[in-house]
């Protein structure tokens, strides 16, 4: 269970807790009682309860929709749209100090992805609209188990570590989706008439060489490192080119089409596979790497 209270609670209790009194209401949400007791002093709820019949209280069942973040891959009903979202996550996701869990990215994405995320868990979502930006779309989950985890295998605010331990916990047949995820958010195709290129960006110190040596093994894509320092700041990216090598790449990675992409990225990646089949016709096409 959620510590914070759902929706669905909250509408709980202050339909039956009235009338059935906070210890009721605590054993039918599976909560302890001083905590249930507290809820009610913050919504105004009388603590006394009323008189119930026995058959009152078997009667009352508190069914929830509320999906809890799991990370593990043994169980998992959605195995694949979660290494999508650990690759995603691991791009674009960040952890703050209170173990909050957070994505931020364009409406536009976010709507696209709302789906296979909600597959996964009950996150709060939260949209904005800044002077001067593209309106954002927020996913929020709070759990510290959960932040304990994810910090364990290498995810930090400004992480520098390398992509080992993640990937070796992620089960071999999954992997892929992690890449997806971790490609849709931090990556960027770069394609004219002659040249196709492939980069994932982050940090300037940021650790490559697991990665590196992954798609390598894996995929057959030889990336190089790079590092670009300029005055508005520094980065550094993983990189491959070679039209032929990426678009094998580009087949091993949605081998299997599920629709668990980033829409756009996919469009840019079925464009570069049908540059033979348009006779290289292109007058040059950069597909930037959007927030």
């Amino acid at each position: 269970m959620a510590k914070f209270y759902t929706e669905e609670e909250i509408n709980f209790l202050k339909e039956f807790g009235p009338k059935f009194g906070p210890k009721i209401c605590a054993d039918k949400l599976g909560r302890g009682l001083e905590g249930v007791k507290s809820k009610f002093y913050k919504l105004n709820i009388p603590i006394s309860g009323g008189n119930v019949s026995k058959e009152e209280i078997e009667t009352l069942i508190f069914t929830s929709t509320y999906i809890n973040l799991a990370i593990e891959f043994t169980n998992h009903q959605n195995p694949k749209e979660l290494a999508y979202w650990l690759g995603f996550f691991w791009a674009d996701g960040y952890i703050r100090k209170d173990s909050e869990l957070v994505i931020e990215i364009s409406e536009e994405d976010g709507i696209v992805l709302e789906p296979i995320f909600k597959r996964l868990a009950s996150f709060k979502i939260y949209k904005r609209i800044r002077e001067g930006r593209k309106p954002q779309m927020s996913f929020y989950y709070r759990d510290k188990n959960i932040a304990q985890v994810l910090k364990s295998l290498g995810k930090y605010s400004n992480s520098v570590e390398s992509h080992e331990k993640i990937l070796q916990y992620i089960p071999e047949k999954y992997r892929n989706y992690f890449i997806r995820g971790l490609i849709d958010g931090d990556g960027s195709f770069y394609t004219d008439s002659k040249h196709v290129q492939f980069s994932i960006y982050n940090g300037i110190n940021y650790d490559w060489e697991y990665l590196k040596n992954y798609f390598n093994n894996v995929y057959n894509l030889n990336c190089s490192i790079n590092k670009i320092e300029t005055n508005s700041g520094n980065s550094s990216s993983l990189r491959a080119s070679g039209k032929y090598n990426i678009m094998d790449f580009i087949k091993q990675l949605y081998k299997i089409k599920d629709g668990i992409w980033l829409s756009r990225k996919y469009a840019k990646c079925e464009y570069i596979l049908n540059l033979n089949r348009n006779n290289e016709n292109s007058n040059g096409f950069y597909f930037e790497n959007e927030v």
